[in-house]
């Protein structure tokens, strides 16, 4: 009975997850004001829970280019609840400068100015689109070179539509230091960053990974099965001068030269 659930279950998961394809959507992008035109950001939000973030992915189009028809960065396994925004940006450091809390995750992709499109995947198929992939934005309503684009509902939509969305206007951002003091801010400045779990969270490590035990005298130290730290004590030919038979050593003699560990463990 167990296999043949598990075999339910594999043949299942695909549709269940396809079926969350319509749960995550553009909420925005920035083109930001520091040095080098950053914090470059990028804001998806969940209209609904997904279990699985890996399905998703984002494709930046710049200068009018045409979409390569598939994404160029695709989110972690991570899960999200209904109501949830995350952000992805080119530079944590400018992007906690401007906003006052960290992106969630971090790519060079989003490396784009306000005249650029955005495309998001689910499961290889466009789920959203910011911006025409095939318009330089220069000039166009949906402009946001130094300013910002925010979604104006919460529906994906596989084909861009200007109207449904609110724009800063180019420039809006010149001069600016921060969201906060901004005259025209980006609306929706809030961060859920999928929680990190370990499984073994006193440490804040995952069993198997490296850690400290607190003892000089061991190496290698690794976190166990019982979420405890542990090294191993390494054994020598020679405990007292722990070396083994060959290795170099100091006889404390200036006079001798290549001194070498001998087999009754003198040097």
């Amino acid at each position: 009975m167990k296999k043949i659930f598990l075999f339910l279950l594999a043949c299942l998961l695909p549709f269940l997850l396809n079926g969350q394809c319509g749960n995550l959507y553009i909420g925005g992008a920035v083109d930001g004001p520091l040095t080098g035109g950053t914090p470059k950001a990028l804001q998806l939000c969940a209209s609904g829970a997904i279990a699985d973030l890996s399905i998703y992915g984002v494709e930046s189009v710049t200068n009018g280019g045409g979409s390569a028809g598939a994404a160029e960065y695709t989110f972690p396994a991570d899960a999200l609840n209904a109501g949830d925004c995350i952000w992805i940006t080119t530079d944590n450091v400018q992007f906690n400068a401007y906003f006052g809390f960290d992106a969630c995750y971090e790519t060079g992709i989003i490396n784009h100015n306000g005249d650029d499109a955005f495309l998001l995947y689910c499961s290889g198929a466009v789920a959203d689109v910011l911006g025409d992939p095939n318009t330089d934005g220069t000039g166009q309503t949906w402009e946001y070179l130094d300013g910002w684009a925010a979604a104006s509902d919460a529906v994906a939509n596989p084909t861009f539509d200007a109207t449904e969305w609110t724009y800063s206007g180019p420039n809006a951002l010149d001069g600016e230091s921060s969201n906060a003091t901004a005259t025209s801010p980006y609306p929706n400045a809030v961060a859920n960053c999928p929680a990190v779990t370990f499984e073994c969270p006193t440490l804040m490590l995952n069993i198997g990974d490296a850690c400290d035990d607190g003892d000089a005298a061991t190496t290698n130290d690794m976190v166990q099965s019982d979420c405890t730290c542990a090294g191993t004590v390494p054994t020598f030919d020679c405990p007292t001068l722990m070396l083994n038979i060959g290795d170099g050593c100091d006889d404390g003699d200036a006079a001798t030269i290549n001194d070498v560990v001998q087999s009754d463990c003198t040097c």
